[in-house]
């Protein structure tokens, strides 16, 4: 007995849900016809589209995961922009707002790193750090900045985190006192450390075996005149 087997090119199946300029393409050779539209810069333009729709992806993944904020005004903001014509500046506005969603992510790993508190409170800290750099009166209004500035972020502590902190054991400590007149303003900084801050001596200590503990201190006085303008 002889079978006849008829073979067809196989393609997959395209989602009609799906209008983005990639699956146009991908639909195009699924229906055998001929495109010249993968000229110029629309291959470059067809890869901006898939990559920063991939870092849109992992941004909301990392923030769905952590629960730091509602992703509805995330995704307002990180909108799906590969459909439609393909503007240059869109994607610049778009991946500022990926640079500042990320210096909030940093300051939270900072503050974990250092203070090791809870997520509750890292929730909390997320929050203000989200209104403070997410916004158009934002630090941040270009995405280059991230490489030579430094960004301060003043925020009030949450009172778990508070009392957590009354309950460690701080091994550095660092208090300033500051004194001013009219013309003149004197600032003493005292800095208490646990580790050495110089060099240790290459000798042992006397009776260090004595010793339970060993605090290492410095203490600095600056001052600033005031002037005025004539």
């Amino acid at each position: 007995m002889q079978k006849s087997i008829k073979f067809s090119t196989p393609y997959a199946k395209i989602n009609d849900t799906n209008s983005t300029r990639f699956i146009k393409h991908i639909s195009n050779l699924s229906q055998d016809t001929t495109s010249y539209l993968l000229t110029g810069s629309v291959p470059l333009e067809l890869v901006v589209d898939m990559g920063f729709e991939k870092l849109r992806r992992d941004y909301l993944y990392i923030l769905r995961g952590a629960r730091f904020v509602d992703l509805h005004d995330v995704r307002q903001k990180l909108v799906n922009m590969s459909s439609g014509i393909f503007n240059m500046e869109n994607y610049r506005k778009r991946l500022v707002t990926l640079a500042q969603i990320h210096l909030c992510l940093e300051c939270m790993l900072l503050i974990e790193r250092h203070l090791e508190c809870s997520v509750e409170s890292l929730q909390s800290l997320f929050a203000y750090a989200y209104k403070e750099f997410v916004s158009a009166q934002s630090p941040l209004q270009n995405y280059t900045e991230l490489c030579n500035r430094i960004f301060t972020l003043t925020m009030p502590l949450p009172k778990k985190l508070v009392n957590d902190l009354n309950k460690m054991n701080f091994s550095v400590c660092r208090t300033s006192i500051s004194s001013e007149s009219a013309a003149l303003m004197l600032t003493t900084t005292n800095y208490y450390s646990k580790m050495p801050i110089f060099p240790t001596d290459i000798y042992p200590i006397d009776n260090a075996n004595t010793l339970e503990e060993i605090i290492y201190g410095i203490s600095a006085t600056s001052s600033s005149t005031k002037y005025k303008k004539l």
